[in-house]
């Protein structure tokens, strides 16, 4: 019972880490678009509406 524990500690770490390291990439991901979303939008401000 004992190595079950073990092994799912493991696991349970293991998960962990990789939920961590892709909450980061994700992160990093929404701080690069930010700078293009930012573009495109002053962008759409030169746009006429026709309204």
């Amino acid at each position: 019972m004992a190595a079950l524990a073990a092994c799912w500690a493991a696991v349970w770490l293991l998960a962990g880490l990789v939920h961590g390291v892709v909450s980061v990439l994700h992160l990093l991901v929404l701080l690069a678009a930010v700078p293009s979303a930012g573009r495109a939008l002053n962008g759409l401000e030169d746009v006429p509406c026709g309204f």
